[in-house]
């Protein structure tokens, strides 16, 4: 038995591409245009630089003061407390972390204490030496001295860091904020403003 096609199996290849050609140029006309995205480059920023502040205290700690504040700082802005890691140095640190050129976007200023080869050849601070982190003494005692160096109309209660951070697009919980203050040994914002006025009115 002979089957007969109406048309020859060449012709029905030749069209079938066709149809296809005509398709996908169709395809084609109706797709939206797909832009290239765009490459955001990395703005180079230059590192900021930190000042080295001396005669703040008695320093039992023997720590180094470092510390940045930006131009025009309006009144009660917040002061932010660094504290760098092994084998790094106020200045590295704020380098690779930009927490001095984000001081300068975001109005506030930034203390960097520094720790010191004759206290720890690694730089690293001693929270496993009980007297390096007892109440009033050692380097707790340097960083709360270097604290104190704030002005009484500076001084910012726990609530008033939350909602700052909180602007920042950092979520964080009142009591997370007085744990930490807590940790330091650093009083509450109501008594180290008492603390100041009394020794601006002594004379200091």
């Amino acid at each position: 038995m002979t089957l007969k096609l109406p048309i020859s199996l060449s012709r029905l290849f030749k069209r079938q591409k066709q149809l296809r050609r005509l398709i996908e140029k169709t395809v084609r006309a109706t797709r939206p245009a797909i832009k290239p995205k765009r490459v955001h480059r990395a703005r180079s920023v230059t590192p900021r630089k930190l000042v080295e502040i001396d005669g703040f205290g008695s320093n039992p700690g023997r720590l180094a003061m470092h510390f940045y504040r930006p131009s025009q700082l309006p009144a009660r802005a917040p002061l932010v407390v660094v504290l760098h890691g092994c084998l790094q140095t106020a200045q590295g640190f704020d380098d690779a972390s930009g927490f001095a050129r984000l001081a300068a976007e975001r109005r506030f200023a930034v203390l960097y204490p520094q720790q010191t080869h004759s206290n720890n050849p690694n730089l690293c601070f001693n929270w496993f030496r009980p007297s390096a982190v007892a109440r009033d003494r050692g380097e707790l005692l340097s960083i709360r001295q270097m604290i104190d160096e704030e002005k009484p109309d500076d001084v910012l209660s726990d609530d008033t860091i939350v909602d700052m951070l909180r602007e920042g697009g950092v979520d964080i919980a009142r009591r997370t904020v007085a744990k930490y203050r807590e940790g330091m040994n650093i009083p509450s914002s109501v008594q180290r403003r008492r603390e100041k006025r009394a020794l601006a009115s002594a004379g200091r």
